[in-house]
């Protein structure tokens, strides 16, 4: 009996045994490809991902270079939106293009808060459908000047007479500021009620320095002044004059005592360019609904006055009467946004004058509460500013009461003069543009006080117990010349300038900062 071959029997199981191992290894093989295929689409999407985003930022750094190569308050300068380019073109003016990828950016300025909000939009090709975009946000803080040597010579008192024999005069006066003068100055002393010294960080004269007896740069061998300049002699008392000066010797006590070429130039302003581009003035003037109250001002050639006094000062608009300080107005002008760019509103129920922009009056300004001598002077009639502004006064300002920053009532400075913000409030008055040489553009005086900047065409007079704090920059000065207690004092770090300060003609991009802020997107 034959038996069946058990091998015969088993050759269609190995048949099929191999047909599922090819059919395992085809579907490893497949799997193994779709991953690496997988892997490959989603490192180049990653990487045109991460370009997109580089490019979003590349347009951000484009419109701020554009923002920092020209005056950035001109709110034409970016494309107010972002153009949509067409498939892969990037031809609009406020774009950018690198590889297969490109971007466009756009700014919206913000005129009353000065602000611009960028915002740039990239593109890059997707291998695996529709394109990669990302979209950057930026917001830029526009600030005027506040470093630079235009910032160093508005942070000082300034004489710029270079041919007086005193271009800067110290009666009786402790200066403990800053002090520039481009010629010659004089320490003097009358007797009471101190003597003439100058105390700042810093003295740069020009010219010679002609001491009295009791008089000083620095106060004394242990108190002395961090860095003097002196371009020529030094006389002290009945000595002989000495060139240079032999500090101690000459009373001039500086731990730096050098001589040399002059260094810091007074600031330079323009009264033709403000008198037509103020945001009030004689060619901007308040009007309709933003011009409220029978004394707001129309800059025409009467004063600009806040003055206690009936009747006001000389060639008052008041009658005689009238206390133009109990009269409240409201002055504005706006921008083509309708934000307000200019303002000088008072506010006589608080005593508060709101200021913005930069101002022009052609006429004087009179801020003027006195019963004729210092000895019948009532109390100091007190006002309040509020804000940022330079104001140009063409002819003089007559003080003789308690101008403030911040705060508002009855309360004035005088007992705390140093303590001020001017990064919030800042007041710069510039006075003179219509007045010849000698003339005293500004006459403070019976224990009056300003907190603030005063910028003089010609010369000034600080007498009968007034109070400073903030640069005071004249052609000449004359401190205390009535041998009473007035004072220069130091004032708080003035932040940005404005407007009025940082330039006198057209505007350029050096006279601002840019603050870049946070990023999003």
């Amino acid at each position: 009996m034959r038996l069946a071959s058990p091998a015969r029997d088993e050759r269609g199981m190995a048949l099929v045994m191999a047909t599922g191992m090819l059919l395992v290894l085809a579907i490893v093989g497949t799997s193994v490809a779709l991953y690496t295929v997988s892997n490959t689409h989603h490192s180049v999407y990653s990487a045109q991902e991460q370009m997109a985003f580089t490019l979003a930022e590349s347009g951000v750094n484009n419109a701020l270079s554009v923002l920092a190569a020209n005056v950035p308050t001109n709110g034409g300068l970016l494309p107010q939106t972002t153009c949509s380019p067409s498939g892969a073109s990037f031809s609009c003016a406020a774009s950018g293009s690198l590889g297969n990828g490109g971007f466009t950016y756009s700014g919206a300025y913000d005129t009353a808060t000065r602000v611009w909000t960028i915002t740039s939009t990239a593109q890059t090709r997707n291998p695996n459908g529709a394109a990669i975009k990302k979209t950057v946000v930026r917001t830029v803080q526009v600030t005027d000047s506040s470093t630079g040597p235009i910032a160093t010579a508005w942070g000082r008192v300034y004489s710029d007479d270079a041919t007086s024999t005193c271009g800067l005069t110290i009666d009786d006066a402790v200066v403990a500021v800053p002090v520039t003068a481009r010629g010659n100055v004089c320490l003097n002393d009358s007797g009471t009620p101190g003597v003439g010294q100058l105390t700042g960080s810093t003295v740069e004269i020009g010219g010679s320095a002609t001491l009295q007896s009791n008089t000083s740069i620095g106060s004394s061998a242990n108190t002395t002044v961090q860095s003097a300049r002196i371009g020529a002699s030094c006389k002290y008392a009945s000595q002989s004059s000495h060139n240079p000066c032999q500090g101690a010797t000459d009373h001039v006590w500086a731990t730096n005592l050098t001589t040399g070429a002059f260094i810091v130039s007074r600031p330079t302003v323009d009264f033709s360019y403000w008198s037509t581009h103020a945001d009030l003035g004689p060619n901007n003037k308040c009007t309709g609904s933003d011009k409220t109250g029978a004394y707001a001002p129309d800059f025409s050639n009467s004063a600009f006055e806040i003055s206690q006094d009936p009747g006001g000062g000389p060639g008052s608009s008041a009658s005689s009467s009238t206390s133009l300080a109990a009269v409240s107005y409201t002055c504005r002008t706006r921008d083509a946004n309708g934000n307000v760019a200019g303002e000088l509103s008072w506010d006589a129920t608080i005593r508060v004058l709101t200021v913005k922009g930069t101002i022009y009056f052609p006429g004087d300004a009179y801020f003027h509460d006195h019963a004729g001598t210092p000895s019948s002077h009532p109390a100091n009639y007190v006002v309040h500013y509020q804000g940022r502004a330079t104001i140009y006064v063409a002819g003089n300002w007559h003080n003789d009461e308690e101008v403030c920053a911040g705060g508002n009532g009855t309360t004035g400075c005088r007992s705390s003069i140093s303590n001020w913000d001017p990064t919030q409030n800042l007041l710069t008055f510039v006075a003179g543009g219509s007045k010849s040489a000698g003339n005293n553009d500004f006459d403070f005086h019976i224990n009056s006080a300003f907190q603030g900047v005063l910028y003089a065409k010609n010369d000034c007079k600080i007498r009968e117990g007034a109070m400073l704090s903030g640069p005071v920059l004249c052609d000449g000065l004359t401190v205390d010349p009535d041998g009473t207690a007035t004072t220069i004092n130091p004032w708080p770090a003035l932040g940005s300038l404005t407007a009025g300060m940082t330039y006198g003609s057209t505007p350029v991009a050096a006279d601002y900062s840019l603050v870049v802020g946070q990023q999003s997107g």
